[in-house]
């Protein structure tokens, strides 16, 4: 303890084992940036006992000191330029007490590689593979099925691989986005394999029941179509490739500029003094007494 003008301050280790959850908004995952709140609140109004800054008596020291070394963060990483906010406050709920209260916003970023390797990449690998069907000739529709149907079993054998390893949300994320543009890509080469020898011929030439023929008219207007398609539409599916990839980029640097910035307003924001007066709201606080409990608000 210590005695400075007239008020007894005590200077003190409290180590605590705690499990904290906390809610992710993750429609930009994998580019989502999170903050990992931690509110210690004390259970003794502030009439008789208040939180203040170690900078009052220690002059330089820091409030909150952050070890990155204990941390594990699984897929995330700490902001580079603004890794933690704190702010100390009076907490006032519904009664005429307040009480004092330390709020600490950890900065974390998601590292996208991953998902991006593991996931994006291996659903591109299957979906391009429908490409290679072109190489079959377009009169063999069956041949091209057996392509087509593999492919899209593989495909959903994939997505029920994902189903562990992504988070069940009831909106599609950003790379929700990409798998299922994949699933489009597979039906519409399966529906263009189907159709286009139809329009040039009927399906008493392609007739199980009869033998085949052994030329069929039109057949170099229907190998001419069917190589017109393969470039249209492997060249919509290059496109719509690179656009995600501008998109997904984008995205991730727009995402951690606004993550920072808002950090360092929050940051300039904070009031230095240790007694202003927030109302509590909906969060989840760790009271800190002799006894430590925890509960929700």
């Amino acid at each position: 303890t210590e005695e400075k003008n007239g008020k007894t301050y005590i200077h003190g280790f409290v180590m605590m084992l705690v499990t904290i959850s906390e809610g992710f908004e993750l429609k930009k995952f994998p580019n989502d940036c999170q903050d990992l709140t931690i509110c210690l609140q004390s259970l003794t109004p502030s009439q008789s006992m208040k939180l203040v800054s170690p900078a009052r008596l220690l002059g330089d020291a820091p409030v909150v000191e952050l070890s990155a070394s204990g941390m594990y963060l699984d897929d995330f990483a700490l902001l580079d330029k603004c890794p933690f906010t704190y702010n100390i406050y009076l907490s006032q709920d519904q009664g005429v007490y307040t009480y004092s209260t330390i709020q600490i916003k950890i900065k974390v970023v998601r590292q996208c590689w991953y998902y991006i390797i593991n996931v994006a990449l291996i659903m591109f690998l299957i979906c391009s593979f429908v490409l290679c069907a072109w190489a079959v000739h377009p009169g063999a529709i069956a041949d091209r099925w057996g392509v087509d149907f593999n492919l899209v079993l593989t495909a959903v054998a994939f997505k029920l691989i994902l189903n562990d390893m992504l988070p069940r949300l009831s909106y599609l994320t950003t790379l929700d986005l990409y798998v299922l543009s994949g699933f489009v890509f597979l039906a519409l080469a399966t529906f263009i394999h189907s159709c286009l020898p139809l329009g040039f011929h009927t399906k008493i030439d392609y007739s199980a029941l009869t033998l085949a023929p052994q030329t069929v008219e039109f057949e170099e207007e229907v190998l001419a179509a069917d190589l017109a398609a393969f470039y249209a539409y492997g060249g919509l599916w290059g496109l719509w490739n690179l656009a995600y990839s501008w998109y997904f980029i984008s995205s991730r640097k727009t995402e951690i500029a606004e993550f920072t910035k808002t950090a360092r307003r929050e940051a300039a924001e904070i009031d230095a003094a240790d007694d202003e007066i927030l109302h509590n709201t909906n969060e989840t606080f760790i009271k800190t007494t002799q006894t430590t409990q925890a509960r929700s608000l």
